[in-house]
């Protein structure tokens, strides 16, 4: 947890505070923080689909069986991740 928790530091999204009352809190307001950029910081949701198959050649024109339903929940996967805040579940 608290290799995590660093890494998150690192990258901005969260402050840490040292010390008897430290710990650790959003670097920005919760509303313009997205899931996608904390997820984006362990692995590359979105960054181009990948073939749910493992195939190496996946594409519209040279497509696996499973490419045109994958593509639409790889999407609306995206889509959830980038447009829901930490706002959102606190809510």
């Amino acid at each position: 947890m608290g290799k995590i928790l660093h890494a998150l530091v690192r990258s901005g999204i969260l402050r840490s505070v040292r010390g008897k009352h430290g710990g650790f809190d959003l670097a920005m307001p919760a509303d313009q923080l997205s899931l996608r950029d904390i997820v984006s910081q362990f692995d590359d949701i979105g960054e181009g689909r990948r073939c749910l198959l493992g195939r190496a050649q996946c594409s519209d024109l040279d497509p696996c069986p499973t490419h045109e339903r994958w593509g639409e929940v790889a999407e609306r996967i995206d889509e959830f991740f980038r447009t829901t805040t930490v706002a959102d579940l606190m809510d």
